[in-house]
């Protein structure tokens, strides 16, 4: 019988978490089929060996895809979703996992009964390997005054400004998903995902905990600093701007550089010339964006007393 719904999991070097994730995977109870692609991207660790063991152990639901070099993170999810046949995509990390058997079941459930939404996520929690502390996730907050909901529908605006989806709770609608969007742009990653499956349908955010976001510190956008990691945020904003040409976009483009700013002359962390450097161009970049002289002047003298 044919998949409803496609896993797709990517693991590179998750030997210490990958089983976790995969046993997450396994433990769903659903009334539908399911399947689990499984793609590994020449990893230097014990990760490939955890794969070819849950392989063996269960033949009819894991599909293994690897190669002996290494394709890189898109490049390994776009194969995995090339090999997926479900009506449903559902993605997950190797370092990250499931806690509700349900899960599948009550998105898939909610995705049949709602077919306006393109996708759907759920709350999650956040697991710091370094302290090994945890918190909530940031789409709890959305259910604030709203316990009771059984979902939230998530605005545009809001997924922009209060980034409360993870990726490790995404549910799509296999025909919503353009394995080829990634062509467009240079720095392609989930936030581009979000944004265009927003764009062919409505999206919610169930209101039930079906993961654990793990910050391992070895990931490629944590490991950074912060000044390397809100660069990052920017490259993607603007490419999301300039190529659909949506300016809501822009607007978090400044928020983004002026948010570098302030937190880089807080002084609760250590700047370098480099760091100082950032922020005079990004002071003048808001300035030929906004027109805003006078806020010019008080981003560079900020700047000039680090």
């Amino acid at each position: 019988m044919k998949s409803l719904v496609s896993i797709v999991c990517i693991t590179y070097n998750h030997e210490p978490y990958l089983r976790k994730a995969l046993d997450g995977f396994l433990m769903q109870e659903t009334n539908f089929p399911y399947e689990i692609i499984l793609a590994e991207d020449c990893s230097t660790d014990g990760t490939r060996q955890i794969c070819e063991e849950y392989k063996a152990k269960y033949p009819d639901r894991i599909t293994y895809i690897s190669r002996d070099y290494n394709v890189g993170g898109v490049g390994n999810e776009r194969r995995a979703i090339a090999a997926a046949r479900g009506k449903y995509l559902a993605f997950c990390e190797g370092d990250d996992y499931w806690i509700d058997p349900l899960k599948l079941q009550k998105q898939v459930d909610f995705m049949e009964s709602h077919p306006d939404y393109s996708v759907c996520f759920t709350r999650y929690n956040k697991s710091f390997k370094s302290t090994g502390k945890g918190s909530r996730g940031a789409a709890d907050a959305l259910f604030i005054g709203k316990e009771d909901a059984d979902y939230i529908t998530l605005s545009m605006d809001t997924a922009m400004n209060l980034w409360c989806t993870q990726y490790l709770t995404l549910l799509c609608r296999r025909d919503c998903y353009d394995n080829t969007w990634y062509k467009r742009y240079k720095y392609f990653r989930d936030t581009h995902q979000v944004y265009h499956l927003m764009c062919q349908g409505k999206c919610a955010i169930l209101n039930f905990v079906g993961g654990v976001y793990c910050i391992t510190g070895n990931g490629e956008h944590s490991s950074k600093d912060y000044f390397f990691q809100e660069q990052m945020t920017l490259a993607v904003d603007t490419e999301l701007w300039k190529v659909n040409k949506d300016d809501r976009w822009k607007s978090l483009c400044r928020r983004v550089m002026q948010d570098m700013i302030d937190r880089g002359c807080d002084g609760d962390r250590r700047v370098t010339i480099g760091d100082r450097m950032v922020m005079m161009k990004y002071a003048w970049r808001l300035l030929w964006m906004t027109g805003g002289i006078g806020k010019f002047f008080k981003n560079i003298d900020k700047i000039i007393r680090l």
